[in-house]
Formats: C-alpha cells, structure tokens, sequence
C-alpha cells in the first residue's frame, strides 16, 4: 500500500502533526488520519500544537493534478470527539475518488480543517480557524470512492443578533444534530424547532449542555433561535450543496421554511417557490424585532396593503421564512452543478 508523508501544517489558528496519508485503488486515496495496521497516527492539534481538534471542526482533502489546480474531493467530515480518545481524528473510513487523476498516478494533495463553531465577536473581521497543510504529493489507488462530481462542498455564515433570529439549513451537513450545528452558543441560548407534522415547536434549552443535543435540524428545516446576551454570534453551517430534483411538500397554513438551496435569490421567480394569489409570505426582522408579511395577488405583492414597499422577496442563505399556502403544493427546483 502506498504512503505518502503530511509535511507540517502551517495553518492560521490550526496546527497539524506529520502524518500519513495512504493510497486506495484507481483514482482514489482513504481519508483517514488514523490508521494503526498501518502504521498511521497522525491527530490535528489546534494553534497551541497541544490541545487536538474535536466536535466543531471539519476537514476536506483538496486535490488535483498539479499544485496550482486542487479541489475539493469527497465529503467534508467532522473531528471526532474533543473529550474522547478520538480527539484529533477524523471521523471518516471510505476512500475519496479524486475524478482528475487516473488510479496509479501522482495526486497532489493538501488537508484543509476550519472551525465550525461560532465566533463570538464584539465587532465584525473576526473569521473562524481555518488552515490547510502544505502541498505534498502520493500516488493514487484503485478502490471505489466518494464522487465528488455530483458533490459540491460549502458553507453559511448566519448572524445571530442579540435576541431572536430565524435561520435554515439549505446544505447537508455530515452532522444534523443540534449539539454539532449549533456548537458554541452561550447558555441559556434558546431554540424553537417548528416541525411540520402538526407537533408546532418544541423548545430546546442550552445549559451546560442541550436538553436534547441529539435532536436534528435537517435540511430544508427552519428555526428560531435565542441568543441571550448583547453581542452578537456568528454561525457556520458547513456541508454538501443539494442536487438533481428537489422537492417537498408545502401544507396548507403556515409552515417554517428554508431554501432548498444556498443560494441568494428573488423566491418565486430564482427560487421558483410557488405562490398563488392571496397568499403570504413573513419574514423576520431582527430590529425591531419582528415578522414583516408580504402578500401576493395577481402579479404583485403587497405590504400593509399597499405595493409601495413592497419589494418581492429576496431571501438569503442561511435564513428562514414562513409561508401561508392556501393549499398544498410540491415546492419542485432542479440543480445540476457546473461541469
């Protein structure tokens, strides 16, 4: 099995131990920094080089053909446990096909990790930790491997004012579960997770740690979520880009929603969201705090019963909307990422 050395990682807020990283079969390499059979041990540490990287950081392989045309391949993936022995490891085992290098070849290869977890900040210009190795090089194998081709990684920053902001998840994260998507916020945080099957909200609360850390914010689902304090956090949603045919059921009523896409756009005509005459659309305002409703009716839409000011929605990755339906009706859009 072919192995090829990590050199140093000289990464700002982040520091790798050397290490290893063995080749699979044709054009793919195993992603793991732990591998003992095969004489790999290899953690992350954080900037002390001390303290080794668990829950609320992520890592991805670039790779290519040449130093200067890296890609991502494969999934992002999560630390493992920042309290358990798996500190400082990746949570992966399956081989990553890198689709421009044949199996057999030389493959350029360099590690990036950042921190998912919120920045907490007085002011704006305080991003969160993020680095990538230095490039070295190994020769490709021949398993099967995640395909990155009909994969595209990527992230959402959302802001979380002080007091009450309605956010959604539009990717797919290699973890749903509240305790990872929302790791860092400060106790007494509070979140309102709408479901739509007729339960309303439930209230999650976190004080030392989450009532229900194992409840699950899916994609496509919305939430409200407190921030107790006077300063203003800052969450970062990291994941897979959705594609191919997308749908969901809208219920007539009310429904908390978000974008099936991370993308910025006009909601019926980008988004194709559909909306039929004498129906509604709120979104929040975090100052002064508090739902502004858009109507729609033959063409155009309507705020306070008057069109003036009444711009059409244009909504944001990261952010949740509701939506009154007169009736249900699939929400389709279809994505195809760029060759």
């Amino acid at each position: 099995m072919k192995r090829a050395w990590i050199p140093a990682l000289g990464m700002a807020g982040l520091c790798l131990t050397t290490g290893r990283l063995h080749a699979a079969g044709p054009g793919t390499l195993h992603f793991n920094n732990r591998v003992l059979v095969a004489g790999l041990d290899a953690p992350v540490y954080d900037v002390d080089c001390q303290t080794p990287l668990g829950s609320g950081f992520m890592a991805q392989l670039l790779a290519g053909p040449a130093p200067d045309r890296l890609a991502p391949v494969g999934y992002p993936v999560p630390f493992r446990d920042r309290e358990g022995r798996g500190a400082g490891y990746v949570s992966s085992s399956e081989p990553v096909s890198v689709p421009t290098v044949p199996a057999g070849q030389v493959v350029y290869v360099q590690l990036q990790a950042w921190s998912q977890a919120p920045a907490h900040y007085e002011g704006p210009g305080q991003p969160a930790k993020i680095g990538r190795s230095k490039i070295f090089s190994v020769e490709t194998g021949g398993d099967t491997g995640q395909v990155a081709g009909e994969a595209i990684a990527g992230f959402v920053e959302v802001e979380l004012l002080p007091g009450y902001s309605m956010i959604g998840l539009s990717l797919i994260p290699p973890s749903s579960r509240v305790a990872d998507l929302l790791a860092g916020m400060p106790d007494d945080t509070l979140l309102y997770l709408y479901h739509a099957d007729g339960r309303g909200f439930t209230v999650n609360t976190l004080l030392g740690e989450w009532d229900r850390p194992d409840e699950e914010i899916r994609p496509g689902m919305a939430c409200l979520v407190g921030n107790p304090t006077d300063d203003v956090y800052r969450l970062t949603f990291h994941g897979l880009v959705p594609v191919g045919e997308l749908r969901r059921s809208l219920p007539a009523g009310w429904s908390l929603q978000a974008l099936p896409l991370p993308y910025t756009g006009r909601l019926d005509a980008d988004l194709h969201c559909p909306i039929r005459d004498l129906e509604l659309i709120a979104r929040w305002d975090a100052w002064p705090a508090e739902l502004r409703f858009l109507a729609y009716n033959r063409g155009r839409w309507y705020h306070g019963g008057t069109t003036q000011g009444a711009e059409p929605p244009v909504l944001h990755p990261g952010e949740g909307f509701w939506i009154w339906k007169n009736a249900p009706e699939d929400w389709s859009i279809r994505f195809t990422p760029p060759p």
